[in-house]
């Protein structure tokens, strides 16, 4: 990001050019690049385990997909 602007003098992205945004804002964009794809991922990670244990078929007795009619 920063080599690109070196070599063609302006940054890929708008919100990354510190004569436009505050640093402030720059860092809180990287952070957010970086946080918000691992949060989604584990929010979906655990809603999918959420599942997979309320479908889980036990020994005594039948749940989640086993219970509906065949």
């Amino acid at each position: 990001m920063y080599i690109g602007h070196a070599i063609l003098g302006r940054y890929a992205f708008p919100y990354f050019d510190p004569a436009i945004y505050d640093w402030e804002d720059i860092f809180t964009a990287i952070l957010a690049f970086n946080f918000l794809p691992n949060f989604f991922f584990a929010v979906v990670y655990g809603l999918t385990g959420f599942r997979e244990m309320a479908t889980k078929r036990t020994e005594t007795t039948s749940s989640g997909y086993s219970r509906l009619p065949q």
